[in-house]
């Protein structure tokens, strides 16, 4: 026994030993959690203007246009649960904070990424945000949170290739993908619709996903309302080829949601840039993201809004 148990251990000490190596890589690869946990880390009192959401914000807002001292902090994918953690991580340290500005896109309130097809990027909270909210072993790791060809072709692409992997400036706004339309909005907008579009709404998992969403956009909320803080929510705006594949159902409990939210609390207003003519197709990237003139009309918007008298 004790032979086998020494060469069982011999075999598996390379493993071990290949995958911590591999570990160490990957953490220390350059990202924009860990920019954006610095950011904050050092600046978090004087932020006046702090954005959230998922990739719509993260592409859609450039805090260069706000007049506020203003920062980006969504991220790809990020839902209303992260959104929260992020707030409350900063808590007592908020001390100039007047606006916080939130997307309420056609699938936030459907959405959680730890339930999700990109709950891989939940990791991305828990090593480089300090956001312990899951309860996985797997969240803790790069190694695990990914298969082992996806871990390997990262590592190729940024010390071999040297692609870049920081996507997002020194405000949090997205500048990688908001140059150069990738081609077709028409079946980029019809992809991403299809996408967005939750399957039977009704069932017990997606009523458990609207109620836990509502629930954190209420506590967000009544966060706002302690600290006199103005909360902004705004459904950013879409070609019209994602437009037209939406589910009215799914929208309209996106839009009548949000708008109830603001009509019941004074400090929160809603504004549904869904349907704007100011935006046109020179605007976007994709069917459902803004390109950087897009997003610098779509930031002075919300600026005037920031700045207009509650």
């Amino acid at each position: 026994m004790k032979r086998f148990l020494k060469k069982l251990f011999l075999f598996i000490l390379p493993l071990l030993l290949g995958g911590l190596a591999m570990e160490l890589v990957l953490r220390n690869m350059p990202n924009d959690y860990r920019n954006k946990r610095k950011y904050l880390d050092a600046h978090a009192e004087s932020v006046e203007t702090l954005i959230l959401g998922s990739s719509h914000a993260q592409y859609g807002l450039n805090p260069a246009y706000f007049s506020s001292r203003a920062f980006n902090a969504a991220h790809v994918s990020q839902t209303l649960d992260l959104d929260l953690d992020i707030i409350e991580k900063y808590a007592d340290r908020w001390s100039s904070l007047k606006t916080v500005v939130l997307p309420i896109s056609y699938f936030t309130l459907f959405e959680r990424l730890s339930e999700g097809p990109e709950s891989w990027r939940i990791k991305n909270y828990t090593l480089y945000y300090g956001i312990h909210s899951s309860r996985s072993p797997i969240d803790y790791t790069e190694i695990l949170s990914n298969r082992l060809s996806v871990n390997c072709e990262r590592i190729v692409s940024y010390y071999g290739a040297h692609q870049p992997v920081v996507v997002c400036d020194s405000l949090g706004w997205d500048t990688l993908h908001t140059a150069v339309s990738p081609g077709d909005l028409v079946a980029a907008g019809k992809v991403s619709a299809q996408r967005h579009t939750v399957q039977d709404m009704h069932s017990k998992k997606n009523r458990e996903l609207l109620a836990d969403n509502l629930q954190a956009l209420d506590r967000m909320a009544q966060w706002c309302a302690d600290r006199n803080v103005r909360l902004i929510l705004f459904t950013p705006p879409a070609y019209a080829s994602y437009r037209e594949q939406l589910v009215p159902e799914q929208l309209r409990i996106t839009v009548q949601t949000a708008a109830r939210l603001a009509s019941e609390r004074p400090y929160i207003s809603y504004h549904d840039f869904m349907f704007d003519s100011a935006f046109s197709e020179s605007d976007f990237y994709d069917g459902d993201h803004l390109l950087a003139s897009g997003a610098a009309k779509l930031s002075r918007m919300i600026d005037a809004l920031c700045r207009a008298v509650p």
